[in-house]
């Protein structure tokens, strides 16, 4: 009974230890469960031959091989790295407000002033609310017109945010052209999560970031010097950035990625910088290892660096 509890909390442990390194929890099982058995019955068969034929011996021996074997297997669930990559602030399927944390509310977003306290609350009295004040005589005003519909509130620094609708084997693309990576960044979290098989693509003059369902993506190598930047801005030295944190489903973002680069298409994993000079979050292309990249906002060049990412495709491991 104890043996069997005990190979229940390797598999277990192993089969999280493998998922955290992108590889199948049911392959860890599968191999620990055959490791301890297997072992065991080697175990048992040397014990009996040593001590001739002795139960006790068989049993002592099959026990401590079973635990060698229960010993590799966790060794070979915890091989590589784990994809220790920080959960993004928003859930699949919330949409970013328009306006960063540095700028005033919008017009869409400000907040109602709360109301008034009534004369009674205000002088801290009881009674009944007083009379309202008579109507106006004559005909009743006409009502305001209702706009027929009412545009998205704009990227900060751009122009109003109109997409450009194209369908293509059955997928919708909608694209728009921006003057800085920052405006197209904040017009790509402005829009609600997409719908399956739509593709929104904002075109800069530093390269084209796109969103789609799982979180941003690009199609082509961004620029990471000389970038253009939000109006204003200040860049100081160069700092460490804060951290690397993922925008939308990071699993569903980095099985993508790996599809389309065991397929030969460019693809990199896009997380969001947050800058160690002014906070902003870009979303920036990363790689394995020390690499620097410029604030979307400020301008600032941010220091960092990004452990391995092995995903699992149906043709093997793909380092992303």
């Amino acid at each position: 009974m104890l043996e069997i509890l005990g190979i229940a909390l390797l598999c277990m442990f192993n089969s999280k230890a493998a998922k955290a390194r992108g590889r199948s929890g049911g392959a860890a099982v599968g191999y620990t469960i055959a490791l301890w058995i297997g072992m065991e019955i080697v175990g048992a068969i040397i014990g009996a031959l040593v001590s001739q034929g002795s139960m006790a011996g068989a049993y002592v021996f099959g026990l401590v091989f079973a635990l060698i074997g229960g010993g590799a297997a966790a060794v070979i669930a915890r091989l590589g790295e784990v994809r220790a990559i920080p959960q993004a602030p928003w859930g699949p399927g919330y949409a970013a407000p328009g306006y960063p944390a540095s700028y005033p509310p919008g017009p869409y977003g400000a907040p109602a002033p709360p109301a008034p306290p009534g004369p009674y609350q205000a002088l801290g009295q009881s009674g009944p609310p007083p009379p309202p004040p008579p109507m106006p005589s004559g005909p009743a005003p006409a009502p305001a017109p209702v706009p027929a519909s009412i545009p998205g509130p704009p990227a900060p620094g751009d122009q109003p945010v109109v997409w450009q609708d194209r369908r293509s084997n059955g997928s919708t693309y909608r694209s728009h052209r921006a003057d800085t990576l920052y405006a197209a960044a904040e017009a790509l979290r402005a829009i609600a999560t997409p719908p399956p098989n739509t593709y929104y693509v904002a075109d800069t003059p530093d390269g084209s970031l796109g969103r789609d369902l799982f979180g941003f993506f690009t199609e082509a190598p961004l620029k990471t010097t000389a970038l253009a930047v939000k109006p204003g801005a200040q860049p100081a030295a160069p700092v460490g950035a804060v951290s690397l944190t993922a925008f939308g489903d990071a699993m569903k973002s980095q099985a993508s990625v790996a599809a389309l680069k065991s397929a030969g298409r460019y693809a990199s994993f896009v997380l969001q910088l947050e800058c160690g000079h002014c906070g902003y979050k870009s979303p920036v292309e990363t790689q394995q290892g020390e690499f620097e990249r410029q604030c979307y906002s400020c301008g600032t060049v941010n220091q960092t660096r990004r452990g391995t990412i092995n995903v699992l495709t149906g043709s093997g491991f793909v380092e992303i």
